[in-house]
């Protein structure tokens, strides 16, 4: 797994540690059918990027007021900017601003499969090393 911040490290580090779990949780069923469905585990793989990307969100929004309408801009500061107390808030607030990328790719036991996923404008490319250690990479 690769993850890169974007203006900052925040999003990034929380990213190193959240989304592996996400992805085990997702992934684990389709991997442990036998046979294997390649299809699968492609599928759950994306709902686990997706399901980390919309949790960055959801979390944000379930530590501010119900009614963010409502709230005046004195209020709304203090509630993000909750330092002093632990910054629970401040934290959420700066992850969803910061954000992240991340490259993330699965391979399976065998080493017959391999499956690529990426959350933001990451890319990958396959390599293939030959006897003489000559690299073709193809994107």
């Amino acid at each position: 797994m690769l993850i890169s911040g974007h203006a900052g490290t925040e999003t990034a580090e929380y990213a190193s540690v959240a989304l592996p779990n996400v992805i085990r949780e997702h992934v684990a069923p389709a991997c442990s059918a036998v046979p294997l469905v390649a299809e699968d585990v492609t599928a759950r793989l994306g709902q686990a990027i997706h399901a980390f990307d919309d949790s960055l969100v959801n979390d944000l929004r379930d530590a501010l007021p119900e009614d963010i309408e409502g709230v005046d801009d004195a209020e709304l500061r203090s509630v993000i900017n909750d330092q002093a107390t632990g910054g629970r808030v401040y934290s959420k607030v700066v992850r969803c601003m910061r954000g992240c990328t991340a490259l993330v790719a699965l391979v399976d036991p065998s080493g017959r499969e391999c499956w690529v996923a990426n959350l933001g404008d990451g890319q990958a490319g396959k390599a293939q090393s030959d006897l003489v250690r000559k690299a073709t990479i193809y994107l």
